[in-house]
């Protein structure tokens, strides 16, 4: 927004205007890190697992992660992620869309090619976790940050 000259209380009244707006969706591969952070149980951890439940996660207006859907299998979790950002997203063709990854980098591009089949947005930014969410969910995790319907 710099670069297109505007001012900064331009752009700290577009970020309070729309940090509602920006969307956090995630899947996660296994279990096991949500289990040692103590958000579910040993028992519901095994159980998901057993299952190939991958949980699909938010994050709230409070910053904590939510579950809001179970999935069963990878391959349909990534695809929920697609239809969610199908479902909420503002004007994507006029968005950067960003994919985050916790070392699974094919996982992150083949969202990238979900979200390509059918929209074209100026760009698909993909890079890899940062380490504090990656704490939490560990490695196997893949989202997508969008602008899109308020939280």
């Amino acid at each position: 927004m710099l670069r297109q000259g505007k001012s900064k209380q331009e752009i700290v009244d577009w970020i309070e205007s729309n940090k509602l707006k920006v969307n956090h969706w995630f899947t996660i591969d296994s279990l096991e890190h949500l289990k040692r952070g103590g958000r579910i149980s040993a028992t519901s951890a095994a159980i998901g697992d057993l299952l190939v439940v991958k949980p699909v996660l938010i994050v709230s207006n409070d910053g904590s992660l939510n579950a809001v859907k179970r999935i069963r299998g990878r391959k349909k979790s990534i695809k929920t992620l697609f239809e969610e950002f199908k479902a909420r997203a503002i004007k994507p063709e006029e968005q950067m869309i960003y994919i985050a990854h916790g070392d699974c980098l094919e996982d992150a591009e083949y969202l990238k090619s979900l979200i390509l089949s059918e929209i074209t947005p100026k760009d698909i930014i993909i890079n890899i976790l940062g380490p504090i969410i990656g704490t939490h969910t560990g490695p196997g995790l893949v989202g997508v940050f969008f602008l899109g319907k308020e939280r």
